[in-house]
């Protein structure tokens, strides 16, 4: 399958959080809109966002709210602030995004993924550790 990967900024997200036709799972507060604007404002001076929206033609099926440092990408936020984080997936699609995220990542010289704080039954556990 061809997957088409863009790379979103922190204002568009609102959108995909309250689009009524979205199945996008927003697991954790720690993921939501809001939430992400919030952290950056407050803690991120100096930290690039990269935040990735993989796309299956039209429909969105997941997004990866990242920051990147050199070569290194980690979720937006910090262990001492945030509690859990996560990918927001469409259930049932948590495969395809993470195999399009990797692949893009790589593209883009990402060679580290630093995920620490995730819950055992997030997606990076279940489907992009093994």
């Amino acid at each position: 399958m061809s997957y088409s990967i863009s790379e979103d900024s922190l204002a568009d997200l609102p959108a995909y959080w309250t689009d009524s036709q979205s199945k996008l799972n927003w697991s954790s507060v720690f993921v939501l809109p809001a939430w992400l604007r919030a952290w950056q404002e407050v803690f991120g001076a100096g930290r690039e966002t990269f935040i990735r929206t993989v796309r299956d033609g039209e429909t969105v099926i997941g997004i990866a709210p990242l920051m990147v440092n050199e070569n290194t990408a980690g979720f937006i936020g910090d262990p001492s602030v945030c509690d859990y984080q996560d990918f927001v997936i469409a259930p049932g699609r948590e495969k395809d995004f993470c195999n399009a995220l990797l692949d893009d990542l790589k593209r883009q010289n990402i060679l580290k993924l630093d995920l620490m704080h995730v819950r055992p039954d997030s997606t990076v556990v279940k489907v992009l550790v093994p």
